[in-house]
């Protein structure tokens, strides 16, 4: 946190983030309609414009991240790296299992230890 205090904040990579944040708001809308509309429907044509589109939010924040990471006064151990790449495979196996706790909830599975185990986990 020192270092970000230090420097001199980039107004460029700010506004990236903010167009990253609309990109991945817009393909989360957009995929919500996709069950919805026939393919032969104009409304799906502009609807996917949108999702292909808005599916550059996220390598737009890899791209930013790779940008910030490799400034000439960033220092990263093997430490810090070990442990950011730890957090991010606990993050994604921690909202996997609610996704997967969600789904199984959704379809009124019945709840039983062997089921919950071969569905969810």
């Amino acid at each position: 946190m020192d270092m970000i205090k230090n420097q001199e904040r980039s107004k460029y990579l700010d506004i990236l983030r903010v167009l990253a944040c609309v990109m991945v708001v817009m393909v989360h809308v957009s995929g919500l309609h996709f069950n919805n509309i026939p393919v032969t429907d104009p409304q799906w044509h502009i609807t996917s414009c949108f999702d292909i589109i808005g599916i550059l939010g996220v390598p737009l924040f890899v791209m930013i991240s790779g940008a910030l990471m490799l400034r000439p006064n960033y220092q990263l151990s093997g430490k810090k790296l070990a442990w950011k790449t730890l957090h991010l495979v606990f993050l994604y196996f921690f909202w996997m299992f609610l996704y997967n706790l969600q789904a199984y909830f959704a379809a009124g599975a019945v709840v039983t230890w062997v089921s919950f185990k071969d569905d969810v986990l």
